[in-house]
């Protein structure tokens, strides 16, 4: 019985011990439920900035990770609707982000919080916030600021604290806003690598200097060159060899192509250990603009074998980083650019054409004229042995004679081009244009394959036999009123 009875006794003990246990838990879980009514923060307003973008007139950002001195101030001009930037003590001569400007001052005009971190007494330093954090005045037109400083992430990473000055409350933004404003030095800005140049037009010079020691070099032709008579030629080539630019290829596929390089993020805060990026003996480009500033890309590997992205870095900028466009143009034979382009623009502009060699010997006149007013009131003539030809014919006639193939260079062969020189030529071509100007063709048999081409005094290339022998047929059919067929 009294066995029975303790058993009892046990149980009842037990029942209550669990009876407590949950009541206990119940009651906790109850008085962790949070009561909107009972929220110390409610009352706080979570507008971390009110200050509408029409008032704002300035945003100055300084204590920037790195660079204390460095800051920036945005001013805003209600007129005209937009913002300019002004830098004090720039360490690297970088150039501030127009979008990131933006950004900035969407995030902090209207800035409100997502909650309450804390109100009253608060310690910043534990919430990150301290005179070195990360600091946004902003300025009113009426001459009001408000300040705020940025602190450390929330610990699970949701959002950033900030604060105002004048103000005894914590607030916790968005990790969104919070990334934006919470950029180092070099995050916040953009590298441009054409400051002044908007296209090849502004361009004067672009020199490229590779590895091997190696340079092909360009400029800009002259108003008075051009004037001169240099048949719309814009550029010329003076290394490795002297010959004036007129396709639009070169302009599209060479200039333009430099010119679309970009930058796309820093990699590396300072130019040490460049040989794992392919920048210790790097391939150079330098840019003169027409204003004659100049602008040097150092370009080194490929970026994770990517061929449109390389890594660069420039002269007067302490950084690596990585450059995107088309870096075909570096590898482009430069006889490919001069194909086509010798010395001819349009056969408008052509008033001779004579062609001799191979035991004959042509002249073919052309007449043509527009008028820059009406150019509907357009003519087209040409003679030869004073008998009027088929325009058709001398049209396509003329596509030949533009059409060389620039098969390489004489010393790539090594072919002595002096020695070439004293030989009497197989062929000589010559055009004069409507301005007087004059210009030639020289070829020199290297084989029974291929020419050498002299133009005007410059041994440029060799070029395929059948070519110019295509040309002399054309030659003949006109002589003999016969219709070169349409290819």
């Amino acid at each position: 019985m009294k066995k029975r009875t303790l058993v009892i006794v046990i149980a009842a003990a037990v029942a209550l011990l669990l009876g407590a246990v949950i009541w206990f838990l119940l009651s906790q879980e109850e008085e962790a439920i949070l009561d909107p009514e009972k929220d110390p923060y409610a009352t706080v307003s979570k507008q971390v900035t009110d200050l509408p973008s029409s008032r704002m007139a300035s945003v100055e950002a300084k204590n920037f990770p790195d660079a204390p001195d460095f800051k920036v101030k945005i001013n805003y001009n209600s007129k005209e609707d937009s913002y300019s930037c002004t830098m004090q003590n720039n360490p690297e001569g970088y150039y501030y982000s127009d979008t990131y400007m933006n950004l900035m001052v969407a995030t902090l005009e209207n800035l409100e919080a997502t909650s309450v971190a804390a109100s009253g007494g608060v310690r910043l330093s534990d919430y990150g916030i301290s005179d070195k954090s990360i600091t946004y005045v902003i300025e009113g037109t009426a001459g009001e600021k408000i300040t705020v400083r940025l602190g450390a992430q929330t610990p699970l990473g949701s959002g950033y604290y900030i604060t105002r000055d004048g103000s005894d409350t914590v607030y916790i933004i968005t990790n969104y806003q919070g990334s934006t404003l919470q950029r180092n030095l070099y995050e916040m800005r953009t590298i441009v690598i054409y400051p002044e140049m908007e296209s090849y037009l502004d361009l004067n010079r672009l020199r490229i200097e590779y590895p091997d020691g190696s340079v092909v070099d360009s400029r800009q032709l002259t108003s008075a060159e051009i004037a001169a008579g240099a048949s719309y030629a814009m550029f010329k080539f003076t290394e490795p060899l002297v010959i004036n630019i007129n396709d639009d290829i070169a302009k599209t596929n060479y200039y333009e192509a430099a010119l679309n390089l970009s930058v796309k993020n820093v990699v590396q805060d300072n130019v040490e250990g460049l040989a794992r990026f392919g920048l210790d003996n790097p391939t150079v480009l330098r840019f003169v603009s027409k204003e004659g500033e100049e602008t040097t890309l150092s370009l080194g590997n490929a970026v994770d074998g990517d061929p449109r992205t390389r890594y660069g870095m420039m002269k007067g900028i302490g950084c690596v980083f990585t450059v995107y466009g088309s870096f075909d143009f570096l590898t482009m034979d430069i006889y490919d650019l001069v194909d086509t382009t010798i010395w001819i623009h349009s056969i408008d502009d052509i008033k001779f054409i004579k062609l001799s060699g191979g035991g004959r010997k042509y002249e073919l006149f052309i007449d043509s004229f527009t008028n820059e007013d009406d150019p509907s009131d357009y003519r087209f003539y040409a003679e030869m042995d004073n008998v009027s030809r088929d325009e058709n014919s001398v049209r396509r006639l003329y596509l030949e004679l533009v059409s060389f193939p620039t098969l390489g260079t004489l010393q790539s062969e090594g072919i002595d081009a002096d020695a070439l020189r004293l030989k009497r030529p197989d062929y000589q071509m010559n055009m004069t244009y409507d301005s007087g100007e004059e210009h030639y063709i020289r070829f020199y048999a290297i084989n029974d394959m291929q020419l050498a081409a002299d133009v005007d005094g410059n041994m440029l290339f060799y070029t395929s036999r059948s070519q110019i022998v295509k040309i002399l047929d054309y030659f003949e059919m006109l002589k003999n009123n016969e219709t070169i067929p349409e290819v």
